[in-house]
């Protein structure tokens, strides 16, 4: 038997990756989404069948489509988490696009549409206001703005969850090491154990049961994540296996432009101030070196001429992190002498 060679088999290698990009096609997450809907109406009030509404995001340019029905009504199901714009328009009236839509994880909202009698050729600009469908979910979000203005030392994203009402937590600028380097920096939510509160980063669970104190989650790139929400109370049946609330990672993904950023932090001993204990007792304080660096890069996959060239089809987002720690602890204790054994000895 002849073996074939491993160069025609390493050949085929590019041309079975071209093939799964051309076939490429959008695909909408089923976990931490949120549905979009509302009516679309004329100045009078009536309800409008038939009006082409189009979803657009504005960072990937991906688009949805729907009809409104009898009703006047239409919906976007399933609308990943982002920003989004939505026009409408019907034959007669002048179009119209709402801008600042903003979709956070399973928060269903509502978007109402006025047309005006014209031309098409006419387009009518407005800012969306967004309406919240009561689904009896209690729970607050932390966005990506929020996290990148927290004062966060160890860059644990979750940490900012602490900011929401019935959330309590550790020290927000603490460094992190040993077990500590892998919790949510969250101890309770809504009066709960620290071991009845469900961690998930894209709707699948983030737990180590192992670990000493409740529930712990591996690390995540702050700069990686969309927005942190807490779910109190009421929430949907596949999110269970929780009984004090729920904390939600939702991630970054790749838009039509290149973005990106690289960053650097670090702590050192000669910066730092001796303890109070350390000055009491007349000891020096510790060494410590601590250095946290990484990088986040997103943006679209295409070929120029070949494939995805209007950048709407394919996108990456990808982002690591590294922890240094050089540190020494100074641990002090007393040591008693037991009492001599036999009254002749030497040293009593």
């Amino acid at each position: 038997m002849t073996a074939r060679p491993r160069s025609r088999a390493f050949a085929r290698f590019p041309l079975l990756v071209l093939a799964v990009l051309l076939l490429a096609a959008p695909a909408w997450a089923q976990f931490d989404t949120a549905q979009v809907s509302g009516t679309i109406l004329d100045t009078s009030g009536g309800v409008l069948p038939g009006v082409d509404v189009v979803l657009v995001a504005e960072g990937t340019g991906l688009e949805r489509r729907a009809v409104t029905n009898e009703s006047g009504l239409y919906t976007f199901p399933n609308v990943p988490v982002g920003d989004y714009r939505i026009n409408a328009t019907l034959s007669g009236f002048k179009p119209v696009g709402r801008t600042g839509v903003r979709v956070n994880a399973g928060v269903n909202i509502r978007v109402d549409v006025q047309l005006e009698v014209g031309g098409l050729s006419e387009t009518v600009q407005v800012q969306a206001a967004t309406t919240l469908v009561d689904t009896g979910v209690i729970g607050r979000t932390v966005s990506s703005e929020q996290i990148a203005d927290t004062p966060l030392s160890s860059r644990r994203a979750t940490q900012v969850a602490q900011l929401v009402p019935g959330t309590v937590g550790g020290n927000l600028g603490g460094l992190p090491g040993g077990a500590f380097t892998f919790a949510t920096g969250i101890t309770s939510i809504n009066g709960g154990r620290s071991e009845e509160f469900m961690t998930t980063v894209d709707g699948a669970p983030s737990i180590r049961v192992r670990a000493n104190g409740g529930f712990t989650m591996g690390m995540q790139n702050a700069d990686t994540v969309e927005e942190v929400q807490v779910l109190t109370t009421n929430y949907q049946a596949e999110l269970g296996r929780a009984s004090a609330g729920l904390l939600r990672l939702v991630t970054k993904s790749g838009s039509q432009q290149f973005h990106g950023n690289a960053f650097w932090s670090g702590q050192n001993d000669s910066l730092n101030a001796n303890t109070w204990t350390n000055n009491r007792a007349g000891i020096q304080k510790s060494p410590l070196n601590f250095d946290q660096y990484g990088f986040t890069l997103g943006g679209p996959i295409y070929l120029p001429g070949v494939f995805n060239t209007d950048r709407t089809k394919l996108f990456f987002f990808w982002g690591e992190e590294w922890d240094r720690i050089d540190s020494v602890e100074n641990q002090q204790a007393v040591v008693r002498l037991p009492p001599c054994a036999a009254a002749t000895s030497a040293s009593c």
